[in-house]
C-alpha cells in the first residue's frame, strides 16, 4: 500500500507538471504571435528560454554545479525563470481577448517585450557564467592569484638582495674587466712586437741579398733598406 501511495504521488506530480508546461509553453505561443505575428522561430526560442529555462537550470542545480557560485545562479535563474513565465501567462491573459480588465495594449505590449528580451538576455549571460564560475576554474584562478603573489614576492627579495650586494658585484666585475683589459694588451702587445720581428727580418733578408754582408745586416736591421748600400749597389 505504502509502494502504491509513492508511485500514484510521483505520477501525479509528473502528470501535473506535464499539465502546467503544456499550459504556460501554448501562453508563451499565443503571446508571442500577437506581439510578432507569424514569427515562428521566435515562439520556440521564447518557450525554450522561459518554460525550458526553468527545467534546465533545476537539472543544473541538481547535477552540474560544484560551486557554491554555480548553485547560487542555478536557483537564481530558476526562480527568474519562473517569474518569466508567470509574467508571459499573466501578459496572454490580459491580452488574449479578456473583455473583463481595460488594458492599454500598446503600453502593455511594449513592456511584455521588454521582459522578454530581459529573460533572454539574462539567460545567455548565465550560460556563459556558469562554466567560468565552477569549482575547476575558480581554483585554477586562486592558485594562478597566489603563483602571481610569489613570484612577485620573489623579484622583490632579488632586487632586494642585489642592491645589498651591488658593491661585492661591482667590485668582481672590475676585477674581471681590468684583467680581461690587460689580457686585451697583451695580445696587442705581443701582436706588435711579432709584426716588428718579422719587418727587421724582412729588412735583413734584403740586405743580405743585396749586399752579402750579414754583420753588417744585422747593425742596420733596424734602419730602412737603403742604409744597407741598396742605393749604391742599384747605381754601380
Amino acid at each position: 500500500m505504502e509502494k502504491l501511495k509513492k508511485y500514484l504521488s510521483i505520477g501525479a506530480y509528473y502528470v501535473m507538471l506535464i499539465i502546467l508546461f503544456t499550459f504556460t509553453i501554448s501562453q508563451t505561443f499565443a503571446l508571442i504571435d500577437l506581439l510578432l505575428p507569424g514569427d515562428g522561430i521566435m515562439q520556440y526560442t521564447v518557450a525554450v528560454v522561459f518554460d525550458g529555462g526553468v527545467l534546465l537550470w533545476l537539472m543544473m542545480y541538481e547535477y552540474k554545479a560544484d560551486s557554491s557560485i554555480q548553485r547560487f545562479i542555478s536557483l537564481f535563474m530558476i526562480a527568474f525563470d519562473i517569474i518569466g513565465v508567470g509574467a508571459v501567462v499573466f501578459s496572454e491573459l490580459l491580452l488574449g481577448g479578456q473583455e473583463l480588465v481595460t488594458v492599454d495594449v500598446p503600453r502593455f505590449g511594449q513592456i511584455a517585450i521588454l521582459v522578454i528580451g530581459t529573460v533572454v538576455l539574462t539567460n545567455l549571460a548565465a550560460l556563459v557564467a556558469f562554466p567560468i564560475l565552477s569549482q575547476k576554474s575558480l581554483d585554477s584562478l586562486t592558485m594562478g592569484s597566489a603563483q602571481d603573489d610569489i613570484l612577485a614576492l620573489a623579484r622583490q627579495k632579488a632586487v632586494a638582495k642585489l642592491e645589498g650586494s651591488a658593491d661585492r658585484i661591482a667590485e668582481s666585475l672590475s676585477i674581471q674587466m681590468e684583467h680581461q683589459v690587460g689580457s686585451d694588451l697583451d695580445l696587442k702587445y705581443k701582436a706588435q712586437q711579432s709584426q716588428d720581428e718579422l719587418v727587421k727580418s724582412k729588412n735583413q733578408y734584403q740586405c743580405i741579398a743585396i749586399t752579402g754582408k750579414n754583420e753588417q745586416c744585422k747593425v742596420l736591421v733596424s734602419e730602412p733598406v737603403s742604409r744597407c748600400g741598396i742605393h749604391k749597389r742599384q747605381a754601380s
